[in-house]
């Protein structure tokens, strides 16, 4: 959390501690609550604390758990169409890196561009898998990468060398074609990712929204 964010925090939560205010901050963040939101509870927290005289950690305990407790809105709760488009977009940056890299080696050392098809399906299937499991887990999954950042690089590690062991291991039908298609495919599958990605900007959420504090009546 940044400096200015902290002391906007501090300007208008005096009364909670520093430490507990980021955890319950960030925590919401985690869980998909709108800045409004963010900026009401913790305003809330603070009116308690003041006026009660006590500690925070007295008051309302653990920040985690009490964040968890609110059961604010989930604002980035993905619907289907949002779903698809994820889907469509992982498929599509695969097979272009696939068609992009055989295009290029095959115009370097000459002959047809190679696209090995059973190693392209493998890794589509175990990054749609990875991507199901965080959206089946409401964020649980990715909460818990995110705190444990060593824990989540080596588990991501893993089953990266292990899809590519896998992809390489098992032999399969390897896809022909010249060069330029292969090129021309990969731009093109790029082409509607940027277009996805344009799409999910303007009509997206948006993610890490600035916190709003409710203006005193």
């Amino acid at each position: 959390m940044t400096t200015s964010v902290k002391d906007e925090l501090k300007a208008h939560a005096p009364h909670v501690d520093g430490s507990w205010a980021d955890e319950f901050v960030f925590e919401l963040r985690l869980r998909g609550a709108s800045g409004a939101a963010i900026g009401a509870a913790l305003l809330e927290v603070e009116s308690h604390v003041a006026e009660q005289g006590t500690s925070v950690t007295a008051t309302f305990g653990d920040a985690t758990q009490y964040a968890a407790s609110l059961e604010l809105p989930d604002t980035q709760e993905w619907t289907m169409p949002e779903l698809v488009r994820q889907f469509v977009k992982t498929i599509l940056e695969i097979v272009a890196v696939f068609l992009l890299i055989g295009g290029f080696a095959a115009l370097w050392i000459g002959g047809d561009a190679r696209v090995p098809v059973v190693e392209l399906i493998i890794i589509i299937a175990a990054a749609i898998a990875v991507f199901a499991i965080l959206s089946a887990t409401s964020g649980a999954a990715l909460r818990g990468l995110v705190r444990h950042p060593v824990l989540g690089a080596l588990l991501t590690g893993a089953i990266f060398v292990v899809v590519i062991v896998a992809a390489t291991a098992i032999p399969g039908p390897v896809l022909r074609m010249a060069p330029g298609i292969a090129i021309g495919g990969g731009l093109v599958s790029l082409a509607v990712v940027a277009v996805i990605v344009a799409v999910e900007h303007r009509r997206g959420k948006k993610l890490g929204d600035p916190i709003i504090f409710p203006q005193p009546q």
